[in-house]
């Protein structure tokens, strides 16, 4: 895991020149032709599959001013994004806080965004994760158990509802829908709901391998979810009977799958990996998984997240986002931009409402947003959401 100041304050320090050395530099070196070495540059990149960024990166950054803050999970729906993370300084001074971050308007900047702390007394304050199906439904998951909801998620602490489930760290949580979620926890103990507003007792576990450890988790519908973690992808057409997951492990040592997974319909999902992503049209198979290389994606991926089975976007360890509108083809486009922020940085977390809105998350309480993330590809797409309406799909 990155340290705390990988996502450092925005902008890249930069040596003061030194002008005497490089007029005299200048003056005794002849400067190959700038143009040429352009071209050679942007020809490579095209043989790769990839398409360099462009020099104004796509996404701005909010800072919400919390600086030993972790946002790992961010959720976006028409009207709303929410943000759940920890390690931040409660009003007290003491000790850290659990938090959520909500806005209606994300890109309007900072004053846009209600930053709520959970502090120690109050709830355990390790939040991993939240999954908002609707404006008046999110769903978050923390260590020892805990499980927070709200119908109104921007309305403070005292929105949040909490109760306690029989497991440690819970560490990912998805809702296609406001009457389907599925939890994922440490030494794989899984928990589905058909009512998740409903207390402790609408949830259902559903173990699986006792040693799995989630990076990931997505469901389409009641019909489809997908993990990943350990080295292994496990899937299922039957979420909520324990013995339809399949998993497979047999992956290059080299290459495995590691974090990020979304699954924007029941034939298609796509897992973050080493220097590139995992692709099924069969999710529920143990053997359908087929690795697509991200050409000068150097370092393994930290999120996935698909707008629809055309539109997808996987973020990397080192701050970039590869966008594709052909993710699950032979041979897919993926387009590299930068997140304006330090080199090394690592956002933990990717969401869209639409083509026109998303938001990556992270470390320091910043918060990347774009509202033209897929480039000018989004021109060409005719954008239908990623999940059926749950009238169609229940």
């Amino acid at each position: 895991m990155p340290s705390k100041g990988l996502l450092a304050k925005v902008g890249l320090n930069r040596a003061a020149p030194d002008r005497q050395a490089g007029a005299m530099a200048s003056a005794s070196t002849p400067r190959p032709p700038r143009a040429g070495w352009l071209l050679l540059i942007a020809l490579a990149l095209l043989l790769a599959g990839v398409q360099p960024a462009s020099a104004s990166s796509a996404w701005k950054v909010t800072d919400l001013k919390l600086d030993e803050a972790v946002i790992y999970g961010v959720s976006c729906t028409k009207g709303l994004c929410v943000g759940a993370g920890t390690g931040a300084t409660p009003p007290e001074g003491l000790g850290s806080a659990g938090v959520i971050v909500s806005s209606q308007h994300p890109l309007a900047g900072a004053a846009a965004w209600k930053v709520t702390l959970f502090p120690r007394s109050h709830l355990t304050p390790q939040l991993r994760d939240v999954s908002c199906p609707s404006t008046h439904l999110c769903v978050a998951v923390a260590n020892k158990g805990t499980v927070l909801t709200s119908s109104e998620p921007m309305g403070g602490r005292s929105a949040w509802r909490t109760v306690r489930l029989p497991a440690g760290s819970l560490r990912h949580v998805s809702c296609p829908s406001p009457r389907f979620c599925l939890i994922a926890g440490n030494r794989g103990k899984f928990f589905a709901s058909t009512d998740p507003a409903g207390g402790a007792a609408s949830w259902r576990s559903i173990p699986l391998a006792e040693g799995f450890a989630p990076s990931g988790v997505s469901c389409s519908s009641k019909s489809l979810c997908a993990a990943v973690g350990g080295f292994s992808i496990f899937g299922s057409g039957e979420p909520l009977q324990p013995t339809s997951w399949q998993t497979t492990s047999d992956f290059d040592i080299d290459a495995p799958p590691s974090k990020g997974v979304d699954c924007p319909s029941r034939y298609l999902c796509l897992v973050g990996g080493l220097a590139g992503v995992y692709v099924s049209r069969e999710p529920a198979e143990a053997e359908s998984w087929a690795r697509t290389p991200l050409a000068s994606a150097e370092t393994a991926t930290t999120a996935v997240e698909c707008v629809s089975p055309e539109a997808c976007l996987v973020a990397t360890e080192i701050g970039y986002v590869f966008s594709s509108d052909s993710p699950a083809s032979p041979d897919p486009t993926w387009r590299r931009s930068r997140l304006p922020l330090a080199f090394d940085s690592s956002p933990f977390a990717l969401s869209c409402s639409s083509l026109s809105l998303c938001v990556a998350t992270g470390h320091n309480g910043l918060i990347a947003t774009s509202a033209s993330a897929f480039g000018p590809t989004a021109r060409h797409l005719s954008y239908s959401p990623a999940r059926e309406p749950s009238s169609r799909r229940w």
